[in-house]
């Protein structure tokens, strides 16, 4: 190999810069990367993304975005009409009750 071609040649492993990250709740991570920007700010992260965070399952938006669009297609109104039938009120124990037991109910065999 010649002196020219072995000062062009590229290395397999890319070199890694220090990059500080900032995260919606203050704390602050020093992580290695190919970037080549030395700070980085998030706005989404575990904190606050609701699909991550606990604190925010139990609230829909029901007035904007995908689902208001649904509802009006649909015409449902409101979540409410799924849950219209409570347990005692002819939901899944009055059809076990109407339908019996499993045809492929285990019975035991006397030996």
């Amino acid at each position: 190999m010649s002196a020219a071609a072995s000062a062009t040649k590229r290395t397999i492993v890319p070199a890694l810069n220090r990059m500080t990250v900032e995260l919606t709740n203050g704390a602050v991570i020093t992580l290695r990367t190919v970037s080549p920007r030395p700070y980085l700010k998030v706005t989404r992260d575990s904190y606050n993304n609701p699909l991550w965070s606990a604190s925010g399952i139990d609230t829909v938006d029901d007035d904007s975005g995908r689902l208001a669009r649904f509802n009006e297609k649909f015409g449902m109104a409101s979540n409410d009409a799924w849950g219209a039938q409570e347990e005692g009120a002819g939901g899944f124990a009055s059809l076990v009750a109407d339908f019996g037991a499993p045809s492929g109910a285990a019975k035991k065999k006397s030996k």
